[in-house]
């Protein structure tokens, strides 16, 4: 039952690819009935295998924004079928996949250089202003969208490092509690007994 519904999105995905014009609210309709279906595990696989390198762009777009809607981000290649998206031709497709970036959380080497790479040369706050007054321009909001997805992860790092140098691990994981000083970690030498 649930592969009859994932193939009759998947229908309906390939015959948005004939439409002229194509409206957002049905890119928007197919990626909400995707992500509702029940099984999402097997539901991102079909959008990874089928859907993900169509050649129309409103296809890639389903598929990308319906992943990000299941919000199920460690499925095996879905990370680098996104970062792949990153370097679409199209500029909403890259729109969608910065987007699923920063709602996933993904972060690395590969991510920060095709985030480097398509916010090249965009200037904040000047450039959101821009995009303000022509919203429809898919170059800008994807350049503008990568430039904040970035500064945020290059925000996060130093903080990151500040928190992991005050804390310490247990072996439940991190502590918040400020790590013992060396005579503590000593077997207490230097503690008052009462």
């Amino acid at each position: 039952m649930v592969m009859a519904k994932i193939d009759r999105l998947i229908a309906q995905t390939y015959a948005l690819a004939e439409q002229f014009p194509i409206m957002p609210v049905e890119e928007i309709r197919l990626s909400v009935a995707f992500a509702k279906l029940p099984k999402p595990k097997q539901v991102v696989l079909r959008l990874l295998t089928e859907l993900f390198d169509h050649d129309n762009m409103h296809v890639r777009r389903v598929a990308i924004n319906a992943c990000r809607r299941i919000r199920l981000f460690e499925i095996p290649g879905l990370r680098e079928a996104i970062i792949r998206k990153l370097r679409d031709p199209n500029h909403w497709v890259q729109y969608d996949a910065v987007w699923t970036v920063q709602d996933a959380g993904y972060d690395g080497p590969d991510v920060r250089k095709c985030l480097r790479a398509l916010a090249a040369g965009v200037k904040l706050p000047k450039d959101e202003e821009r995009l303000k007054t022509g919203p429809s321009n898919a170059e800008l909001a994807a350049r503008v969208r990568a430039r904040v997805a970035l500064d945020t992860l290059l925000a996060a790092r130093p903080a990151q490092r500040r928190v992991h140098a005050a804390c310490r691990t247990t072996e439940y994981g991190p502590s918040l509690r400020p790590a013992r000083s060396s005579s503590a970690a000593l077997g207490g030498a230097n503690r008052i007994r009462r």
